[in-house]
């Protein structure tokens, strides 16, 4: 695997997540390693800023038990979304809670330009501000006679005031009070810098600024969820009433079913797998993955164990977990077969 110079950021709260699921800490960290900090100019994989090509988890010594274990726990904490093409799979971080690699999104994306973005806009020099307050011309020598005296209030034509810091002893002449006018643009001012602090998840809900500010309390992963949440379900009365239920649960509720006019390959699959199922003496099992193959998830037999899985893989990889399933059960039929035969 090839390291990539630079670091990544790992905040103390990861501890939770490596002893409640070592191989998602380790399938994290893996993906915070491989993430483009920035848009590639050229990706074989077409990859993103936060985004990574994974599917080879054998690297990091997770069974494909694990590593489907591994990619659930992540999405439902709201760490990493996954997404497949005909490629693999791309993880894309999407919290900054545990991991943070310093992303730099590209500056085609719609977003406020980064504190060092704007720290390298260039700041005029000390030169060039003496010559933007120095007059134009220079003054006439004063004579002996004038030199004593205090200047006048107003600047000659042709020259400016020359503005330097009052001594101790000179008072300080207090601002004039803004005009109504000002007043508003300090307002609008004001609550552009507070809007800035809300999490970027909240953009694009009808909330005012103190309904999002009430939200600052909970994580920025759990409030995503629950942003997900309302986005999918529907009849929603009051949208800060859901996402606050929401991001109180102590455990974060299932998103609700998402419903898609087209099914995707996955999917395809997925009910192939299930009629077999229910062809073969599992119609109870079946009967479950009807509601959860919507939302790209259903159960498997494995060893004759009932195994939860994630359809957000590659087809090859489920169509190998099917395979392998399909002929365990298959198999364990003619050995009850079997016996039955010896017992006649």
């Amino acid at each position: 695997m090839k390291i990539v110079e630079g670091f990544i950021k790992l905040h103390r709260e990861g501890l939770d997540l490596l002893k409640d699921s070592p191989p998602a800490f380790l399938l994290l960290v893996l993906i915070a390693l491989r993430a483009k900090r920035a848009d590639p100019a050229y990706s074989i994989y077409k990859l993103k800023a936060n985004e990574a090509f994974i599917g080879d988890y054998g690297t990091i010594g997770l069974t494909r038990s694990q590593y489907r274990t591994a990619i659930e726990k992540l999405e439902k904490q709201g760490l990493v979304k996954f997404q497949t093409n005909t490629k693999g799979t791309i993880a894309t971080l999407i919290s900054t809670t545990l991991l943070d690699i310093n992303a730099e999104p590209g500056e085609t994306d719609d977003k406020k330009p980064s504190s060092s973005r704007l720290a390298a806009i260039e700041q005029p020099t000390i030169d060039q501000v003496t010559a933007i307050l120095s007059p134009s011309e220079k003054p006439s020598k004063l004579s002996m006679e004038n030199q004593g005296e205090q200047p006048t209030e107003k600047p000659t034509n042709g020259h400016q005031i020359a503005f330097s810091s009052p001594r101790d002893s000179q008072p300080v002449a207090s601002k004039s009070p803004l005009t109504k006018k000002e007043e508003k643009e300090e307002e609008k001012r004001a609550a552009a810098a507070f809007s800035q602090t809300f999490y970027k998840c909240l953009e694009g809900l009808d909330l005012s600024d103190q309904e999002k500010y009430s939200l600052m309390r909970f994580g920025e992963s759990r409030v995503a969820h629950a942003v997900e949440f309302v986005k999918r379900k529907q009849d929603v009365d009051s949208v800060i009433g859901m996402l606050t239920w929401v991001c109180q649960q102590p455990v974060l509720p299932e998103l609700p079913r998402e419903k898609r006019k087209n099914l995707t390959p996955q999917q395809k699959l997925a009910w192939e797998y299930n009629q077999f199922l229910s062809s073969n003496g599992y119609a109870a099992q079946a009967k479950q993955n009807e509601e959860k193959i919507p939302n790209d998830r259903m159960v498997i037999l494995e060893q004759g164990q009932p195994m939860p899985i994630t359809l957000n893989h590659p087809l090859q990889i489920l169509q190998e977990d099917f395979r392998k399933s399909k002929e365990e059960i298959l198999k364990s039929q003619r050995i009850v077969r079997g016996l039955q035969g010896d017992k006649l």
